[in-house]
């Protein structure tokens, strides 16, 4: 019986040996950089007949074939031909990379047949494209990993630490991020992903873990492929199929004896399109994708991303992706400052588990589509799911890294940036509102002060503080204070009830989230000429629900004395009387189909492409003079939509409407955003109507604004976006007020139009330009000067 088995097992081993010499393995890699080469087409002699590397770079000959020559054919790569006989197993593979200028376009008469596969595969892309044809679920490895780009050229540079980074670099990677996603999806469009574990290395918390998952698509079969928050046109969609160059570059049979056509695609020569650079390969006779290998253009920005993604038939018949690549290259700081080096970021996404037969419950999928569960203190070990153990390298970095992080604070310089991007500073157990630090605005001129909450080192759940300021120009000390209940920040709910004696603008009003931090329509505040000074306690709920809609309720006690006459009062200069009054609020925000990421940051939105509607319901009685009661009803509606593939345009509608009798200053006035002809840019608000010129019970307002973005294919940093907006108001006064022969209104109709030429400098993230705008119509201004504002714009972005 012994001998039998030790014969077996050699028998086993022979065999197994045979098996081994019938193929011969090669890898292919960048000569310059010493990466694989993914997707490479390598034909057998001058057959169509071939294979291709995979996305590690590595491909396989068959011995049994009689194969003398093979041909390798990348896109960027010099054509290499190569005798089989010269060949070892295992043999490392170089290929030489060429620059592809963009401006290079080869056209062949005819109807192009690049063109017409990619027709086909657009024909097909619900079909093949797994997020429209499949229910599933997966998980998903993620890994990446931030280096500097040094070239093994330089050995030494001038000082000691260049030095010692060039030699940190060589054994450690600046930034390790491994994580694990759980990914559930109905088709065509419920997903629900979840991370459920992940480490960063020089981090106690995994802050930063979504960041692989994040960076590109699940699949290339979008009409916009998001990238690094930045929408490109895909080339498989009905622009892209107009505004790309496609070539077919290479066919192939690969073993099953499928044809693979090999194209490659870029914008056209004077394409004004935000899209990308690369090559497919594309399956015959399903028309589906096979590989894709895309990059952004250089001219676009200062961030280059490259992608690779592979798919498997996982049945036979339905296509899924197998693995994701992505290569970042960030030359600058976000403040504009040089590296040394370009920091370079390598991600790899492996796909197992997958489930093309799921049972799922639909009650599991909401609007958010991603949840990141590290902020869990029981997380799974991530040796269940590494598809490779660490490197050694790896390993370092993570004992190296992890030391510095915990000496350096790393999660609490983290913690700093959240805290920053939410309006706050922490010290300790509070944080500072960066809001009550310094405004400035028409009326007050600068504001000086301090504010502060306790911080989540005291709770997470309760905050408290107040603030103190003083307006230098009006001589107002403003002052307050409040607590806050956060029940959930996954449904951004919470109470909060505040007290505070000062200045409120006149003729205002504000929609529940109305606009993001970033927004250049904060600039409003700036414009403000006209406020009553009073002493205010308001309570407020504030929640998500229903998946696609955010309510508040509030009620506020005001004590309000008038400090001004108002501009639209055009008789009487008397300043209004003292009063009390008692506000019900009721306000709500639609947006349907809007999606939200939540994680350590707390909930944020992807966005939607439908109209977002916000509406407010007010009931209010006091005691001025006389006792009043009235109702108060506003709207808005917005939809941002695309005019073209290079420019987008938005319209917003506003109507507001007062029934009853009230004070002067809870008349809607607060239209204009013109002072002395200069000012900010403030989009969605009449830039030549000066603050609180006219006065209204009811009122609509159109504002449409359509960018155009310029020289978005062109070399350098001048790329000018330019804006056209107009802008259309008319209004009424209730004949049931007293006061109202003596108001201005615009009930003949306001216009207005301008131009805005953003983004002509950059410094840091900051985006400058320049706009003017013209008054005509019926309240056209005697003096012609006065008819035109000027305005100076600032933007946050990259």
């Amino acid at each position: 019986m012994f001998k039998r088995i030790v014969f077996g097992f050699l028998l086993l081993l022979g065999s197994a040996k045979l098996i081994s010499q019938e193929k011969l393995f090669f890898t292919l890699i960048n000569s310059k950089t010493q990466e694989p080469v993914p997707f490479a087409n390598i034909l057998f002699g001058n057959q169509l007949e071939g294979t291709m590397s995979d996305i590690n770079g590595k491909f396989d000959l068959e011995l049994n074939k009689k194969i003398s020559t093979i041909r390798i054919s990348c896109l960027g790569y010099n054509t290499l031909n190569l005798t089989t006989s010269n060949l070892n197993n295992n043999e490392v593979i170089n290929l030489e990379p060429i620059n592809i200028e963009l401006s290079q376009v080869n056209i062949t008469p005819g109807k192009n047949p690049a063109l017409t596969i990619m027709e086909n595969v657009y024909k097909n892309r619900n079909i093949n494209n797994p997020d429209k044809a499949l229910d599933y679920s997966c998980i998903v490895y993620h890994k990446m990993a931030f280096f500097l780009d040094i070239p093994d050229s330089v050995k030494k540079a001038p000082g000691k630490e260049k030095n010692k980074l060039i030699e940190f670099n060589r054994n450690n990677y600046m930034l390790l991020i491994e994580s694990v996603s759980e990914k559930n999806h109905i088709a065509p469009e419920k997903t629900n992903e979840k991370l459920i574990t992940g480490r960063v290395s020089g981090l106690e918390q995994p802050v930063l873990a979504l960041l692989p998952a994040q960076i590109q698509p699940f699949s290339f079969y979008q009409d916009h492929i998001l990238l690094l928050n930045t929408e490109f046109i895909n080339p498989i969609s009905q622009i892209g199929l107009k505004q790309y160059f496609f070539l077919l570059e290479d066919t192939l049979l690969n073993e099953k004896g499928d044809t693979l056509f090999y194209i490659s695609f870029k914008p056209r020569k004077h394409s004004t399109i935000k899209g990308m650079k690369g090559s497919m390969h594309i399956h015959a006779p399903s028309s589906a994708i096979k590989t894709v290998n895309a990059e952004t253009i250089q001219e676009q920005s200062s961030i280059m991303l490259a992608i690779v993604q592979n798919y498997e038939q996982i049945d036979g018949n339905n296509w899924f992706p197998d693995q994701l690549e992505s290569r970042l290259r960030i030359s600058k700081t976000v403040t504009g400052q040089t590296f040394p080096y370009p920091l370079i970021g390598t991600g790899k996404s492996i796909v197992t588990g997958i489930n093309i037969n799921p049972t799922f419950n639909k009650k599991e999928f909401t609007n958010i589509k991603f949840i990141d569960e590290t902020t869990n203190q029981d997380l799974p070990p991530l040796n269940n799911y590494r598809f490779h153990p660490l490197s050694a390298k790896d390993s370092a970095t993570y004992h190296v890294i992890d030391s510095i992080g915990m000496k350096l604070k790393f999660d609490a310089m983290i913690n700093f940036q959240k805290n920053i991007i939410e309006g706050y500073i922490p010290l300790g157990y509070f944080k500072l509102d960066v809001k009550k630090i310094f405004d400035i605005n028409h009326y007050e001129g600068l504001r000086l002060g301090i504010g502060a909450w306790t911080s989540e080192k005291i709770s997470n759940k309760i905050s408290t503080g107040g603030y103190y300021t003083r307006s230098l120009k009006s001589e107002d000390d403003n002052y307050g204070t409040g607590i806050r209940y956060n029940f959930s920040k996954k449904l951004q709910r919470e109470f909060e009830i505040i007290w505070q004696t000062c200045l409120k603008e006149v003729g205002s009003f504000t929609f529940l989230d109305g606009y993001t931090p970033s927004s250049q329509e904060r600039f409003k505040k700036h414009a403000i000429a006209n406020m009553d000074h009073g002493t205010y306690f308001s309570t407020s709920f504030k929640t998500r629900l229903l998946q696609y809609f955010k309510t508040e309720l509030s009620y506020q006690y005001e004590d309000v004395k008038p400090v001004i006459a108002y501009p639209f009062n055009a008789v009487s200069q008397l300043i209004e009387p003292y009063f009390t009054n008692h506000e019900y609020i009721f306000k709500i925000r639609w947006a349907h189909k809007e999606t939200f990421v939540y994680s350590h940051f707390g909930l944020t939105s992807n966005g939607t492409k439908n109209p977002v509607i916000w509406a407010n319901f007010t009931v209010g009685n006091g005691k001025g003079p006389e006792n009043f009661n009235y109702k108060k009803l506003e709207g808005q509606i917005e939809k941002t939509f695309r005019t073209f593939h290079s420019s987008k345009a938005i319209i917003r509608v506003q109507a507001g409407h007062i029934s009853g009798n009230l004070p002067a200053t809870k008349l809607y006035s607060a239209f204009g955003t013109n002072y002395k002809n200069s000012s900010l840019e403030t989009p969605f608000y009449f830039a030549t109507m000066y603050p609180n010129e006219f006065a209204a019970t009811q009122f609509t307002s159109v504002y449409l604004r359509n960018t155009f973005f310029t020289r978005i294919n062109k070399p350098g940093k001048f790329k000018p976006e330019i804006t056209i907006s107009s802008s259309f108001g008319i209004s009424d006064l209730n004949n049931k007020l007293l006061y109202n022969n003596n108001l201005q209104t615009f009930n003949k109709g306001f216009y207005e139009s301008g131009i805005y030429f953003g983004n002509l400098a950059r410094m840091f993230i900051f985006k400058y330009g320049i706009a003017v705008h013209y008054r005509y119509g019926p309240y056209k201004l005697p003096k012609e000067i006065d008819n035109w504002a000027f305005k100076i714009g600032l933007e946050i972005g990259l």
